[in-house]
Formats: C-alpha cells, sequence, structure tokens
C-alpha cells in the first residue's frame, strides 16, 4: 500500500470514528428517555350483539395496542388512550435506538477492518527493520 494510500485510509479512520462518536452521543440521548419495544397499531374489533353495526363488517375502533415479539410469538398490549403519545414516544425512541445500534456495529467494524488493513500495511519483518538501520 502506498504511502498516500495509508494517508487516505487514516483519514477516512478518523471520519469513520468521528462518526461513531456523533451516533454514541445520539444513543445516550436516547437513554435519557424511556425506550418501549414494540410498535404501537390499530385494531378493529367486533362486539357480535344482534344488530350492531359490527355484524354488518362496521367494526368497533380503533383500539390502539402495542405489538412485540417475544420468544417468538407476537404479544400485543392495550394502550389505553391517555397513554398513547407517552407509548407512541418511547416505541420511536427504542426504534431509533435499535437503529442507531445496528449503525454502530457496522462503523466499528468499518474501523477495525481499516486499522487492520494499516497494521498490515505497516508491518515489515524483523530483517528488514534491523538492515534499515
Amino acid at each position: 500500500m502506498t504511502r498516500e494510500a495509508r494517508s487516505r485510509l487514516r483519514q477516512q479512520v478518523r471520519q469513520w470514528q468521528e462518526q461513531q462518536w456523533r451516533l454514541e452521543a445520539e444513543l445516550l440521548r436516547l437513554s435519557r428517555g424511556v425506550l418501549v419495544r414494540g410498535s404501537l397499531v390499530p385494531m378493529y374489533k367486533a362486539c357480535n350483539k344482534g344488530g350492531c353495526k359490527c355484524t354488518r363488517g362496521e367494526l368497533h375502533g380503533p383500539y390502539w395496542y402495542l405489538s412485540w415479539s417475544e420468544a417468538g410469538r407476537t404479544r400485543m398490549y392495550f394502550v389505553k388512550a391517555a397513554g398513547q403519545g407517552r407509548v407512541r414516544a418511547a416505541a420511536t425512541r427504542y426504534r431509533r435506538w435499535r437503529q442507531g445500534r445496528v449503525q454502530l456495529v457496522k462503523l466499528q467494524q468499518r474501523i477495525l477492518e481499516g486499522l487492520n488493513a494499516l497494521e498490515a500495511a505497516a508491518t515489515r519483518p524483523v530483517e528488514e527493520v534491523e538492515g534499515a538501520g
């Protein structure tokens, strides 16, 4: 690897590190609030009482539920109207948190690959180092 290529790679690793620091700061900011795993989803239901509009296909709702997967099964939790805003915000923070973690892992992998390439380019056999003096 040429000296210029190593210099460009070092600059790239620094840029990735700066991205990593910004991403870590964002994750720390998100962690100040409550995180809730899942998504808020509307559901419509039928009461099936005789003569009710739901027996003609006009279902009741929407009723809001938090939906998440646990041990391979979908779980649902009814969310009261008064708590919908807080649950929605916490679920959004959780989703952003998870996306940020995925990005962080990818950045860390790029940084490691760049550092490994720099190590390989800079490593010399002892005979070459000894003879240079």
